[in-house]
């Protein structure tokens, strides 16, 4: 533990002692007071490590004595995890000090009050080796941080050569793979990966891997520059052809129009075509691969596939006699009954209320849900009333002057949508909502209703209303 009070200074230990001394005397208190037990903690933070420790003048109890790894105390007082003292005076006679002292690697960061505080503060200054005060304001929480000293920087130069398309990318110390720094930490591991389109790594011809092919290639950084160059050569993609079938045939390929083993390795890119020809007596069962197909029928028939090589690349080519497969027909059946359904519109449709004196129209709607086998189906509206009011909304003996209007949409098939029509109105003996050109299921059908009020529309309080009959019906079963 550090002693050497020169390094602080003299005159400022003589200013401390005579202070605390000063404030001491002004806070005595009478020797029947109650004890005024005041707790010290002293949090760590910092990835850099070291040592707090009691100053001299220091009287807590236990004494501090810790240790900050980077990440916790792993050193403490009364244990480890802990770093934390109490006085055992009254209020205003006690101090609490406290030095640090870096570990080799670290610096040490400086003093914080996190909480509460001293009656005579000596960590206003941060970087002060000693922090502490009067223990005036009960429970006090400081911090200490301790800074890592950074590694020094190292150059780092990454080249590449050869074919052209390769580029080195680098992951620092475990970090996320990017562009390649200039410069590394001292001690640091260094990872580079050599990568690109068509291309593939050759061997590194400079630098802590080379003459190797390893790519990933790893290593700490040294403490002198470090140059890596990648060699970059055209990748090469493997062809293979399988016959696994019983028949037999001939299959035949052309790399860039150059006839070559269709079981080979050649440079990315290449444009290969591969034409599967069958024996007389058989036929190409099947071909599968990149751009593969099976062109006529029998002993005609031949296989092709026309591609581009830029992966190690797998065509399957099944040759089977023509005489040992015989085809039967199976019909498969599932009949669908003669159905027509239209659900919903349980509730009424709410149009008012209506405001006597204010010309409007009044909207409103209900769902319904149609499905029908029919190749064509109507839905229409109607007024079943066929006295003078047909059509019209009545409330007792008075009827609304305007008709009750509607229409219908609905999503409809795919193959068959549903045609809807404009507003028309109930008094006329049927409205045609929607048609549908085919077979239709659970279709989502909005009904929408229109009402009139004139200006001049004489309106008799009370509800007026009319119950319409929705209809859907196969006109073409």
């Amino acid at each position: 533990m550090k002693r050497n009070v020169n390094r602080h200074g003299s005159g400022g230990r003589l200013r401390w002692g005579l202070l605390m001394a000063t404030v001491a005397a002004f806070l005595l208190v009478p020797a029947a007071q109650a004890l005024a037990y005041n707790t010290v903690t002293i949090e760590g933070a910092g990835e850099g490590s070291g040592w707090v420790k009691g100053y001299e003048i220091n009287k807590g109890n236990p004494p501090v004595d810790c240790h900050w790894n980077g990440k916790e105390w792993d050193v403490g007082t009364p244990k480890a995890g802990e770093c934390e003292s109490e006085a055992v005076a009254p209020e205003g006679t006690e101090a609490f000090a406290v030095e640090e002292e870096a570990d080799p690697g670290s610096v040490f960061g400086g003093w914080k009050i996190v909480e509460g505080g001293f009656g005579f503060n000596v960590c206003e200054e941060p970087l002060n080796p000693i922090c502490g005060g009067l223990l005036l304001l009960g429970h006090t929480k400081i911090q200490a941080k301790f800074n890592e000293i950074p590694p020094p920087l190292v150059p780092l130069t990454v080249t590449s050569s050869g074919a052209p398309g390769g580029e080195v990318k680098c992951s620092i110390n475990g970090g996320a793979k990017g562009s390649c720094p200039a410069e590394a930490p001292e001690g640091k591991n260094v990872k580079l990966f050599a990568e690109g389109t068509g291309v593939e790594l050759n061997e590194w011809t400079t630098g802590p891997c080379a003459s190797t092919s390893a790519n990933p290639c790893s290593f700490a950084m040294p403490a002198s520059a470090v140059s890596a160059n990648a060699d970059f050569q055209v990748a090469q993609e493997t062809l293979t052809v399988t016959e696994p079938g019983a028949g037999s045939g001939t299959v035949a390929c052309e790399v860039n129009s150059v006839v070559e083993p269709c079981n080979g390795t050649y440079e990315y890119g290449k444009s290969v075509k591969l034409v599967a020809t069958p024996d007389p007596g058989n036929e190409v069962e099947s071909i599968t691969g990149p751009g593969c197909s099976v062109i006529g029928a029998g002993e005609a028939s031949t296989g092709e596939c026309v591609f581009t090589l830029e992966e190690d690349t797998t065509v399957t080519v099944v040759f089977e006699s023509a005489g040992t497969k015989e085809s039967v027909p199976a019909t498969i059946e599932g009949e669908v009954p003669k159905k027509t359904s239209l659900e919903g519109c349980a509730g009424p449709v709410i149009l008012g209320p209506f405001e006597p004196a204010v010309p409007f129209n009044y909207e409103g709607t209900c769902s319904l849900i149609a499905t029908s086998t029919g190749d064509a189906t109507e839905l229409s509206a109607a007024d079943p009333d066929e006295t003078a009011t047909k059509g019209h909304l009545v409330n007792g003996s008075y009827s609304l002057p305007s008709a009750l209007e509607t229409r219908a949409n609905g999503l409809g098939g795919l193959e068959f949508p549903a045609t809807g029509y404009p507003y028309a109105p109930l008094s006329e003996p049927s409205v045609t909502l929607l048609t549908y050109g085919g077979p239709v299921s659970a279709d989502n059908v909005t009904v929408h209703f229109k009402q009139h009020i004139g200006l001049h529309d004489a309106l008799a309080d009370g509800t007026y209303a009319k119950t319409i009959t929705l209809t859907l019906e196969q006109t073409t079963p």
